[in-house]
């Protein structure tokens, strides 16, 4: 009996591989198969799954469309010599992935969804957040647009983005001012009008003693939110592109230092949001997996 094993790259490009060897999975049925993958094995109710093949379509004609996009991904997963479940499975009305499966979108989120203040980090900590990022290699999904996807996108962009801000600070703290720079410049570009992101690369330059560099960033700031926003930097976003031995007003001087301080609550208070999240999300998991219980007795 041949066994399967999938490796799915969900980040950037899309592509699948059943034991080692690529294979094409029909465009129409890659935001399916992701759902199911990224469930890690366990089922999923097929009134949950089939709005990813049926979107806006009634109720009957959503069932169909999932049942033969349920036939095109055996056929071209499932090897002529494996048993009919190799790749997907049916428990109830319930579908789950049941080979073995290796996904870069759980790797990452396995690497970076718990993630504390960078002042507690170990070395360990600080190297796990960055093989996580590593395998961000562009927006999940990309092209596809199913609610599901979309929402799933936008999810772990913004996970990825807080990898980057957190291993920038750690190194920043380390006084590994090279790696922070990197990491600062990675942030900015994912979100160019987020200040506290310019602030971020701007004390990093400071910080490897390139104050030039830090002015350079600020007018960049400035272009940007004069150009996207019409309005001017904070004075704490000034206050940052100044190094220790720049004349600055001690009013510029003390923003800086509170904007630290609210900056460092501001990241607590997003951790705490994440867990709570994290808390309602799997709330409703068990919901939903009670209800389909109910539902079959």
């Amino acid at each position: 009996m041949q066994t399967v094993s999938i490796t799915a790259q969900l980040f950037g490009p899309v592509s699948f591989r059943r034991n080692g060897d690529l294979v094409t999975v029909p465009h129409a049925c890659v935001s399916l198969f992701a759902r199911l993958l990224l469930n890690g094995g366990r089922p999923i109710d097929r009134n949950r799954l089939a709005d990813l093949v049926g979107q806006n379509s009634p109720d009957e004609a959503a069932r169909r469309r999932l049942n033969t996009a349920v036939w095109r991904l055996r056929r071209a997963l499932e090897p002529q010599s494996a048993p009919g479940d190799a790749v997907l499975a049916t428990s109830g009305h319930a579908l789950a992935v049941s080979c073995r499966a290796w996904v870069d979108a759980v790797e990452f989120e396995s690497a970076c969804a718990h993630m504390s203040d960078p002042r507690d980090w170990t070395p360990g900590d600080a190297e796990r957040v960055s093989r996580g990022i590593d395998l961000y290699q562009g927006g999940f999904l990309d092209g596809y647009t199913s609610e599901w996807a979309l929402a799933e996108r936008g999810r772990l962009a913004d996970l990825h983005l807080t990898a980057l801000v957190r291993l920038a600070q750690w190194h920043q703290l380390r006084s590994e001012n090279e790696r922070a720079i990197d990491l600062a410049r990675s942030a900015v570009a994912m979100e160019p009008l987020r200040e506290d992101l310019h602030r971020l690369l701007m004390r990093a330059y400071v910080d490897a003693g390139l104050p030039e560099l830090a002015v350079t960033q600020l007018g960049r700031c400035r272009s940007i939110l004069a150009d996207e926003l019409g309005v001017e930097p904070l004075p704490e976003t000034v206050a940052a592109s100044l190094s220790d031995n720049t004349s600055a007003s001690p009013t510029a001087l003390h923003a800086s230092r509170e904007m630290r301080e609210l900056e460092r609550s501001e990241a607590e208070l997003r951790r705490l949001t994440q867990l709570l999240n994290r808390s309602v999300r799997d709330l409703a998991v068990r919901q939903a997996r009670l209800r389909d219980r109910l539902e079959q007795k």
